[in-house]
């Protein structure tokens, strides 16, 4: 009887001895792993040492700029000197920043694509009037401005700053000169104070999208166009209304209107769906009778728009 227990517990049937079986060949593998691991897997023992940064990168990231904020006071002290010799004949030498060559411009540490850039600048600006003028170029940093403020005066303060070393002299008076903004191209743009050709180009681009202008005021549309900016063109140009390229509301299709800046597509639309319910416009004042035409909009198309 007791015998018959034991042969019960220790009898297996076949799917039961395949998975012994099965067992017991992953404990062999997991065995001969664990004896022959460091054999085949060696471990790597990884040596943390400080990064010591190569001592040409050094020298450089320390002299990097114009000056660096960390050097002592004789380093950068010597550094405006050879700026500021480099724009006169001696140290007490004040020169108009207006005067500086192209030239000078390398001397005091500027690239030949970086000088031309703050040529380019100074003329697209009509010069530097002061030193605010100087410090908005993106050229210029903190370290460069106080370097070279000693020896920089501006047209606005030259004659307080040194009235005794200037010798008097008589002003002659220069012809203005006085150019038509809609008839001009580009290059003639570029004889007007003030304008350079980043503002030559994007006056007769606005002129070519509008079909003209019609007023001064138009140009404070540009990019970074100020009031002191366009009171100097203002005194150099004229502009002539008879000029405008203008459209007729009576012929122009939805595509041609919708290319103009001031009219929208859905106002191109209704120019068009009103003229073919109502038949042609009698007069430039039957667009106020649409929709979306607001007095300001009105003011604005004005110039623009003819009925013929």
């Amino acid at each position: 009887m007791v015998s018959g227990r034991w042969k019960d517990y220790l009898a297996f049937n076949r799917l039961e001895r395949t998975g012994a079986a099965v067992l017991l060949v992953f404990c062999l593998i997991a065995g001969w792993l664990r004896a022959h691991w460091d054999q085949y897997f060696p471990s790597h023992e990884w040596e943390i040492t400080e990064i010591v940064p190569d001592k040409s990168t050094q020298i450089e990231n320390d002299y990097a700029g114009w000056a660096n904020e960390e050097e002592g006071a004789e380093v950068q002290n010597t550094r405006r000197k050879a700026a500021g010799s480099a724009f006169g004949e001696c140290l007490n030498s004040l020169i108009n920043a207006n005067d500086i060559s192209l030239q000078m411009w390398q001397d005091i540490g500027f690239s030949t694509k970086q000088a031309q850039a703050m040529i380019k600048y100074r003329d697209a600006m009509g010069g530097f009037k002061s030193l605010a003028d100087l410090e908005r170029s993106f050229l210029m940093n903190a370290e460069r401005i106080d370097a070279l403020k000693p020896w920089l005066i501006f047209p606005e303060n030259q004659e307080t700053m040194e009235p005794a070393t200037q010798a008097p002299h008589e002003i002659n008076p220069v012809e203005t000169l006085v150019l038509e903004l809609n008839n001009a191209d580009s290059i003639a743009l570029l004889n007007v104070r003030g304008i350079g050709p980043f503002y030559a180009g994007k006056i007769v681009e606005l002129r070519r999208k509008l079909g003209g202008f019609h007023s001064h005021d138009q140009l404070m549309e540009l990019w970074k166009m100020d009031e002191e900016k366009l009171e100097a063109i203002r005194a150099q140009t004229t502009i002539d209304p008879q000029l405008i390229r203008k459209i007729n509301v009576n012929e122009a299709s939805e595509d041609a209107l919708k290319q103009h800046p001031e009219i929208s597509r859905h106002v191109a639309r209704l120019i068009v769906n009103y003229r073919a319910q109502h038949g042609n416009y009698q007069s430039i004042e039957d667009l106020k009778k649409l929709d979306l035409m607001t007095s300001e909009l009105y003011l604005k198309l004005e110039p623009y728009i003819e009925v013929q």
